[in-house]
């Protein structure tokens, strides 16, 4: 999950994403494709040990870096999140949006996490109605309610999203950002092979225990056992 709590969103925050939903908009005719984009999780609060769910938006400009992503949080004018206010719905639901590249050097850098991209199954005219869909929050900001981490989350509001623009009508999705690709599945939505980028860490961990290296042979290269280009090929997928 996103939790908008680092730092104090003032009402600039509100006045930036509406600017940058209305930017989408007018761009509409240039978006090509959707992709639904999990976080993996992690240990860095309660609500993300269970990952995190966005939406690409994927245009012409052949640029990946700048097309415009949205995910979904709770907007928090604490210093610090309540869990309590988090259950019972304390805090207004708060669309992020920015691009590609700040998310996923948010995610994959500062956070360590791995990605995982599904690319989605919609013709155009389902992608438009997703834009105007999002847009009627930027006439009124309480339109997707509040936020509560067991029922209304960044994944239960996305499927909200999805289903008000018309896109499915089956809603009987889960809470949890890492079983949402199987809800997309079932509604046909991804039929195609994941992406699938894993973090670094996870990487490195697995690459030092299969050919029994450490850290500084890593560095210096020593240490290496002669087979280790056959033992990588073998246990790493291109």
């Amino acid at each position: 999950m996103l939790l908008l709590s680092l730092g104090v969103l003032a009402n600039t925050d509100f006045e930036k994403n509406k600017s940058q939903i209305n930017q989408l908009v007018l761009q509409r005719e240039n978006i090509i494709g959707l992709e639904f984009i999990l976080a993996g999780p992690t240990d860095s609060n309660t609500a993300s040990k269970w990952g995190h769910a966005m939406l690409r938006f994927i245009d012409t400009d052949d640029n990946w870096a700048n097309d415009y992503v949205l995910s979904f949080g709770a907007y928090v004018t604490d210093k610090q999140m309540s869990k309590l206010k988090g259950v019972f719905g304390g805090y207004e639901i708060f669309p992020k949006t920015s691009n590609l590249n700040d998310f996923w050097q948010f995610y994959t850098k500062t956070q360590g996490r791995s990605i995982t991209r599904y690319p989605l199954l919609l013709e155009k005219k389902n992608i438009l109605y997703i834009i105007d869909e999002l847009q009627k929050w930027t006439h009124d900001t309480t339109y997707f309610g509040n936020y509560y981490f067991t029922a209304k989350n960044c994944t239960t509001v996305l499927g909200d999203l999805l289903i008000k623009s018309g896109v499915t009508t089956y809603n009987d999705y889960s809470i949890r950002p890492s079983d949402f690709p199987k809800w997309l599945q079932q509604n046909l939505l991804a039929p195609y092979e994941p992406i699938a980028i894993l973090n670094t860490t996870y990487t490195t961990k697995k690459l030092f225990n299969l050919i029994n290296i450490e850290t500084k042979d890593f560095i210096t290269g020593t240490n290496w056992p002669g087979n280790s280009f056959e033992i990588i090929t073998e246990n790493f997928s291109v």
